[in-house]
């Protein structure tokens, strides 16, 4: 059995390139939006890389959580799913916190994209300057929780080989009827030609 690599680079490079992509074309689309609908982009649009930090720092803490995650504990896509869905259906995307019912804004409030969302808007089409204490302590938090997820990442990363074992004879494993005689007779005819 071989042992396989695996590449940290790609792992960094290959999504952050691809989501960079993404965010940049979903920008331009905004803010052709943007100038059509209001005539103009407001200058504090400068501040928009400021608010994203927290949310890149945010996003790989994530991802360090869910890859240990992911290998301790089989089948959490299900899970992961339903908070993706959790996060943007109880996040101001689709209605403001202030337009919602009486229970809902608490929950609003609890999800943490709800600042960056607010304050994106803020930024993008009231044309306003941002909380920027607010922001501070957002990017501050962010990279507190980044750090504590690298850590348990790093920690956790000791016994990822104890968890999945190679199989010992895995011909065997799956196909209990074994080609093992199967193999040499196809060989040898092969050899012998007509």
């Amino acid at each position: 059995m071989t042992k396989i690599g695996f590449s940290w680079k790609l792992f960094r490079e290959f999504p952050w390139a691809s989501e960079t992509f993404h965010f940049l074309m979903s920008f331009t689309v905004l803010a052709e939006f943007a100038a059509h609908i209001y005539g103009k982009i407001h200058w504090t649009v400068d501040f928009l890389p400021v608010i994203f930090i927290a949310v890149v720092l945010v996003t790989a803490g994530v991802g360090w959580l869910f890859a240990v995650t992911g290998v301790y504990i089989r089948n959490h896509t299900y899970v992961t799913g339903l908070l993706s869905s959790m996060l943007i259906f109880l996040s101001p995307i689709f209605l403001l916190a202030e337009q919602s019912g009486a229970r809902i804004p608490r929950m609003i409030l609890a999800n943490p994209l709800t600042f960056i969302i607010e304050h994106a808007r803020v930024v993008l089409v009231n044309g306003a300057i941002p909380d920027l204490l607010g922001v501070a302590r957002y990017i501050v938090g962010s990279i507190i929780f980044r750090w504590l997820c690298l850590a348990w990442f790093q920690k956790a990363r000791e016994g990822f080989t104890d968890v999945h074992k190679p199989l010992a004879k895995p011909v065997e494993l799956f196909c209990p009827w074994s080609f093992r005689g199967h193999d040499r007779s196809i060989a040898s005819s092969q050899d012998t030609g007509p």
